[in-house]
């Protein structure tokens, strides 16, 4: 809704914040010349009955409540199918944002303390219990007045004890909001599992038991606590540390200001035990404390001067003892509170199911990064602050990075992007190029303390670059089979040695690769993304979908120092090599992708013109670059992990065949009778060659040209069998090659310096559709085929992935997530009508092979695309606090 838009008597007037629950917007009511605050479901979440139910109860439990405390609800609203709650606008701050500028003063503190209370009261006395009680949820009016907002996560008590979890196994039913506006401002709610904020929820909402009262009670405390210091009592540096001082910590009241009225300090002390079967019972109970309060002070007696001796020696002799006592307390280690093992989700990531999904964690544990599809369809990096409600593009100059990296301190996040090595600088959101490289095959990087960056590629050398940039470094690994190149690299703590995967594409060992020497060592058998951590472990995956393991490692030997143990079986399978499906903190922050959201698990499907959809089979697996035969009777398609296999689908038969069994096998496509698959397989150190395999399984490869394309995906083969369109990325970005199969030739077509990319043969064989951005973004072009002497722009408003339809009458192509069309002719010369919209659709990415995820039938009125079975939003990341504790259970550090 924008502002000037019209529901019933109120006009938008302006936004005031949006979150994961609503979004809500100042309006103002023609019909009683006042303003209110409307707060509407977003566009994806009206047809969930769930989030409906629970934005109904909202609305219904807050209008249950008549208190001046309370931000009144004044209507619930349906227009246009959307559901709009009405409430009164509450100008002024939230509580939060006057703490920033520090403690209140105590009258000040005791005055909105009181108002607090009476509002929990009237909702005390309806049954309603709040559940996110926190600053952020408290408004102060100009005139000195606290309202209590949000009663989103509120549930009424009548059946008894309210539970703590979230409804949803997603998590995603967290009502609690995060905008905007200084006026609608909110701290963090927990997202996944625990429903609450960390450092005001009560130790048995932190531990996911069913809540009462007396959970707002405790919150209430809380408050009271900061408002009178300044500080949470119980905070901590990271969600884990808040939870553990929660369940654990006293809350330390000598910081409370010194002239703080004793009964204040009792009250406290009622409100914030642990156990709430000793917690204050009601709240009304800490209202009429606080009242009687008022500015009543206790009378101090003066001793005479005949008393003071006997006082002043047994002053002096108290001293020296409380001196020797504060000595030895002092040298006395302090016990550290255990902070216990907390799981939570964060849901609907929009992680592409690709073979570039990676994974990364800050060294605090505190931010995670992983690679998302934004609004446009593109893929980007996103970062989500733990105790954040929603992730935030990490740059805007990302340029659509993949396999982030965290530099030592935290402050800066490296990524590949398509031609450079980049890193943003967290605190400024500036992004800057660290050194141009080439665009194939590159597995991950890692950032040593002396500001250096190594980075593995599809070789048997790593690169190094410093942070500021200049030459690359080209490091020599000796240790290493021909054929083998090196993968993944990852630092250890001093800096001498790191970490990394070895291997020839089929399978992958885990190495210790020393920079002194140069030499590296393999240590583990059949490993992936080999991570150390601060428990002493080395962490990796076992093969392509095994489990999580752990081996102790001694950094100073460079050595196993006893067996592996699986640590958690709920992995997500990987879909490529270069896959980082988890990453661990020093802190012991575990962050992962989990089996359970069946990243991997594909789908084939058809596609009609209007978008409706019908399954033609599901594919346990990851897969991508679906084609169809030339009479539509089988598609095929490849399976990116672990080696880039092809299989075939008879769709009449309903049988799934592979047809490759080794190397790594890039782009596909059918020969013009259907009796082949034509493909490019890496058969030199970087350079792949085009091949052919019978579609029914049964024959051997045929090598139909001579090594020699750069990282090379096959795009079309043209109907007279002659030529085939590779698809290159290489150091120049991404040209297009021509394999001359009778001449046995291969050399650049398509080679400015421009991106150029996805070519396909029309029908005929006369004309090449490709895709070029060298007008700033990716267009659609048609140019003559073998002349290449002239050339017509088809898109108008960004394209990509062309495709021809069989009879030559139509050229399909993707703008965004929407499929176009175009009317076209091919003789006597090419011409091409206006762009017509068909649908749109999930497109699955595309990672750097540069070709079309979708096909057209022969009839012209569907397609076949892939897709993933757990539906459109994406994979999971699970995060695991204080996961050392259990890690240290389950693997032991060192052999005994």
């Amino acid at each position: 809704m924008k502002p000037g838009f019209r529901v019933g008597n109120f006009e938008i007037v302006s936004p005031l914040g949006a979150g994961g629950m609503g979004e809500v917007f100042l309006a103002r009511d023609s019909r009683l010349d006042r303003q209110v605050a409307i707060k509407a479901l977003p566009e994806h979440l009206i047809t969930d009955p769930d989030r409906l139910a629970r934005f109904e109860r909202e609305a219904k439990i807050v209008a249950s409540l008549n208190h001046p405390g309370i931000a009144a609800v004044y209507s619930l609203e349906v227009d246009a199918g959307k559901n709009l709650l009405v409430m009164e606008y509450v100008e002024g701050e939230t509580l939060a944002a006057r703490l920033k500028r520090g403690r209140l003063p105590i009258d000040e503190a005791l005055q909105v303390a009181v108002q607090i209370a009476a509002a929990l009261e009237a909702a005390h006395e309806k049954g309603v219990i709040h559940r996110d009680l926190k600053p952020g949820n408290v408004m102060l009016t100009p005139d000195g007045r606290a309202k209590v907002l949000d009663f989103g996560l509120a549930r009424t008590a009548d059946a008894g004890a309210i539970p703590s979890f979230s409804p949803r196994a997603d998590g995603a039913s967290s009502p609690t909001m995060t905008v905007t506006s200084p006026a609608y401002t909110d701290s963090p709610t927990i997202p996944g599992v625990i429903m609450g904020t960390a450092g005001y929820m009560s130790p048995e909402q932190a531990r996911g038991k069913p809540v009462d009262k007396r959970s707002d009670i405790f919150s209430f405390g809380c408050i009271l606590h900061e408002m009178l210091t300044g500080a949470i009592p119980f905070r901590g540096e990271t969600v884990a540390d808040s939870i553990g001082a929660t369940l654990h910590k006293d809350p330390d009241l000598s910081r409370l200001p010194a002239q703080t009225p004793p009964a204040v300090r009792r009250l406290l002390r009622r409100c914030l035990v642990k156990d709430r079967s000793h917690r204050l019972h009601d709240i009304a109970d800490a209202r009429i404390e606080l009242e009687s309060i008022g500015t009543e002070t206790e009378s101090i007696v003066t001793p005479s001067a005949a008393s003071r001796w006997p006082v002043i020696l047994a002053t002096l002799v108290g001293g020296a003892m409380l001196v020797a006592l504060v000595a030895f307390m002092w040298n006395r280690p302090a016990p550290k509170p255990r902070v216990p093992v907390t799981r939570f989700a964060i849901t609907e990531t929009k992680m592409p199911n690709d073979a570039f999904l990676g994974v990364a964690l800050s060294p605090n544990g505190r931010n995670v990064v992983y690679r998302a599809v934004a609004e446009e369809g593109f893929e980007d990096l996103k970062i989500r602050t733990l105790d954040s409600l929603k992730a935030e593009p990490l740059s805007k100059d990302s340029d659509g990075g993949w396999l982030p990296f965290f530099s030592p301190d935290g402050g800066r996040v490296g990524f590949f992007t398509r031609g450079a090595l980049k890193y943003v600088t967290l605190a400024s959101g500036i992004t800057r190029n660290i050194v141009m490289i080439d665009q194939g095959g590159y597995s991950g990087a890692t950032w040593l303390s002396d500001d250096t960056i190594i980075f593995a590629g599809s070789s048997d050398k790593f690169g190094r670059v410093h942070a500021s940039g200049g030459p690359i470094e080209n490091l020599e690994v000796k240790g290493i089979r021909e054929g083998e190149y090196v993968i993944s690299p990852c630092a250890l703590p001093d800096g001498r040695a790191i970490l990394c995967g070895v291997g020839g594409g089929t399978e992958f060992n885990i190495g210790v690769y020393d920079l002194a020497d140069r030499t590296l060592r393999k240590i583990i058998e059949n490993g992936f993304s080999p991570t150390y951590a601060a428990s002493g472990h080395i962490l990796y995956q076992l093969g392509r979908d095994g489990p999580l393991m752990a081996a102790p490692f001694d950094v100073k030997r460079l050595m196993i120092s006893g067996p592996a143990f699986p640590v958690l079986s709920d992995l997500g399978a990987r879909a490529g090599y270069q896959v980082r499906t988890f990453a661990v903190a020093p802190d012991g922050t575990l962050a992962y992708v989990p089996k359970s959201s069946a990243v991997e698990l594909g789908a084939v499907m058809w596609v009609d013109r209007h978008g409706k959809t019908e399954p033609i089979t599901d594919i346990d697996r990851v897969v991508d670059i679906p084609r169809l035969s030339h009479n539509g009777r089988s598609v095929a398609f490849r399976i990116p992990a672990p080696n880039c296999e092809i299989w075939v689908h008879d769709i009449q038969r309903g049988v799934t065949t592979r047809l490759t069994h080794e190397s790594d096998n890039h782009g596909l496509a059918w020969s013009a009778d259907d009796t082949h698959i034509i493909f490019a397989r890496l058969t030199a150190p970087q350079l792949w060659g085009v091949m052919a395999t019978s579609a029914d399984g049964a024959g051997k490869v045929d090598e139909l040209s001579p090594s020699g394309i750069p990282r090379g995906f096959v795009s079309s083969v043209s109907p007279d069998g002659k030529f085939v369109l590779v698809n290159s990325v290489n150091a120049n970005g991404e040209d297009v090659y021509l394999a001359n199969i009778a001449d046995k030739k291969i050399g650049p077509l398509l080679d400015s310096r421009y991106r150029e990319r996805a070519a396909v043969f029309s029908r005929d064989g006369r004309y090449i559709a490709y895709v070029s951005d060298e007008s700033g973004r990716e267009e659609v072009y048609v140019q003559p085929f073998p002349a290449m002497d002239n050339r017509a722009q088809v898109s108008t408003n960004g394209g990509a992935d062309p495709v021809w339809s069989v009879d030559g009458k139509e050229l399909f192509f993707r703008s965004g997530q929407k499929l176009m069309s175009v009317a076209v002719t091919l003789e006597p010369r090419f011409t091409a009508g206006r762009p017509q919209f068909l649908f749109e659709a999930n497109f699955t990415a595309r990672g750097n092979s540069g070709l079309a995820g979708y096909d057209v039938h022969p009839d012209g009125q569907r397609f076949v695309m892939v897709g993933q079975r757990a539906g459109h939003d994406g994979a999971n990341v699970n995060i695991v606090l204080n996961w050392f504790e259990e890690l240290r259970s389950l693997a032991p550090e060192q052999a005994k």
